[in-house]
C-alpha cells in the first residue's frame, strides 16, 4: 500500500472515532447557560427556608441528549423533618409537563450509557413525598414528608416530566 493510502485508512479508522467520540462526550456536559430555557423550583419549608434549585440533568427525546449542568458546585442541602409540610414552586420548562414527581432517594444518581445513548438512573430505596399526574404551567404545590423515612441523608429529587424532555432537580437532604 502507498503511504497516502495508509495515512487515509489510519485517519477514517483510528482518529475519526476519536473526534466523534470526543464529540458526544462534550455534547452531555453545559454549562447552566444551554439551561436557561429550563427555570428554577423553588422549595420553602415550615421555618421560612428557601432554597432556590436549577435543573440538574435535562433530558431530550428528540434528538436523544442527556445534559448535565456542570455549573453547579454542589447540590443545595436542605433538612427537613418527617411530617414537614415543603412547598414545590414550579414553572414548567415544556409548557404543561405530564407529570411532576417528589422523591426522598436513599442511594445514588448516576449516568449510564454514553453520547445519545447516555440516561440516568436512580438505584436506591425511593420514598415518594410528591405526584401530580395532572400539573399546570406553572403551580405551588404543598407535600408532607413522609412519616416511615428513617432519620439520615438522602438525596430530594423533583422530575419534571414532558412529553420531549425530562428535568431532575437534585437536593441533598437530611431528615430529621
Amino acid at each position: 500500500m502507498t503511504k497516502k493510502l495508509v495515512t487515509i485508512l489510519l485517519l477514517v479508522t483510528v482518529v475519526a472515532p476519536l473526534i466523534f467520540s470526543l464529540i458526544d462526550l462534550q455534547s452531555i456536559q453545559a454549562n447552566a447557560s444551554v439551561l436557561d430555557h429550563v427555570p428554577q423550583i423553588r422549595i420553602s419549608q415550615e421555618n421560612g427556608t428557601v432554597i432556590f434549585n436549577n435543573s440538574t440533568y435535562h433530558r431530550d427525546y428528540d434528538p436523544p441528549e442527556l445534559v448535565k449542568n456542570i455549573d453547579l458546585n454542589n447540590e443545595k442541602n436542605i433538612t427537613v423533618h418527617k411530617n414537614e409540610t415543603i412547598t414545590v414552586s414550579y414553572q414548567s420548562p415544556c409548557g404543561i409537563p405530564e407529570s411532576i414527581n417528589g422523591i426522598f432517594l436513599d442511594g445514588e444518581v448516576f449516568e449510564v450509557g454514553e453520547g445519545k445513548n447516555q440516561i440516568l438512573n436512580l438505584t436506591g430505596h425511593q420514598s415518594e413525598f410528591y405526584e401530580n399526574n395532572a400539573p399546570r404551567r406553572n403551580g405551588t404545590e404543598l407535600a408532607n414528608i413522609p412519616t416511615d423515612l428513617e432519620a439520615g441523608d438522602y438525596k430530594l429529587v423533583v422530575i419534571i416530566d414532558c412529553d420531549d424532555s425530562i428535568d431532575y432537580y437534585i437536593s441533598n437532604a437530611r431528615i430529621k
